[in-house]
Formats: structure tokens, sequence, C-alpha cells
């Protein structure tokens, strides 16, 4: 498999909002009325995005990034 560079997209709305489907796996999806966090896994399913956030490196090691997603998001 190559390496494919991916442009994640970032989406915001009302928790009363339907996600959009079809996106990159891996964007995000703000809800402004509740600041809830989803996360597509696939591009089309979300789940909601845990406050703290732990990434795995390639050796199977653990990154914890101790400020949460809106860390992440930030350094993005």
């Amino acid at each position: 498999m190559a390496v494919t560079k991916l442009r994640i997209t970032h989406y915001e709305g009302l928790s009363t909002d339907a996600k959009p489907t079809g996106v990159i796996g891996g964007s995000t999806f703000i809800e402004t009325d509740t600041r809830a966090l989803f996360i597509s896994y696939d591009g089309t399913n979300w789940v909601v995005a845990d406050e703290r956030v732990r990434l795995t490196n390639e050796d199977g090691t653990f990154a914890d990034i101790p400020g949460g997603f809106d860390e992440l998001i930030a350094a993005i």
C-alpha cells in the first residue's frame, strides 16, 4: 500500500443537524450548541471523541495528549 496524503476536514453544526457522509476518515464535527466533538472513523459513521487523547505510535507505544482534543485540533 502506498502512502497517501489526506486532507482531513473539520465540520461544525448543531446537534440536530445531520452529520455529513462521504467525508475523509478522521474528519471531525463539533456540535456548536453542545460542544461535543465527533470523529468519523470511516467517512460515514461518527463517534463521540473522548476528552483524553491517546495516539498509538508505529512501534505500538502510546503518546498521551493531556489537553485533549482541543489541544490536538489546535495543533492541526
